[in-house]
């Protein structure tokens, strides 16, 4: 018979607990609108910050984007300032960009 001490198997399991959480992170379907005072924006790129998944408004403004809850997304447009949006249990997200007066 094998002896295992209590503290290797508490080690163990949370190893273990560690790995599942890492491994099966939930990325979720984000979807989303974006606009100005009154119209939808074309073509504004929309970024899940510090990664490489990026996608784009089309021409109503409307976006799909796979995010996890606690990353933020980055919305950029010329002639607009940036923005960020944290990812919450929320899953279709309507967003202001403000005009850039100071660029012009």
């Amino acid at each position: 018979m094998i002896k295992v001490s209590s503290g290797k198997v508490f080690h163990v399991i949370i190893f273990f607990v560690c790995l599942n959480n890492a491994l099966f992170a939930q990325s979720k379907k984000i979807t989303g609108t974006v606009h100005d005072d009154s119209n939808p924006l074309e073509g504004v790129s929309v970024t899940i910050k510090e990664t490489n998944i990026i996608t784009s408004t089309d021409d109503e403004g409307r976006f799909e984007i796979l995010a996890e809850k606690g990353q933020e997304l980055l919305l950029t447009a010329i002639g607009f300032l940036q923005k960020e949006v944290l990812i919450t249990d929320e899953d279709d997200y309507v967003i202001s960009l403000e005009k850039d007066v100071a660029g012009f």
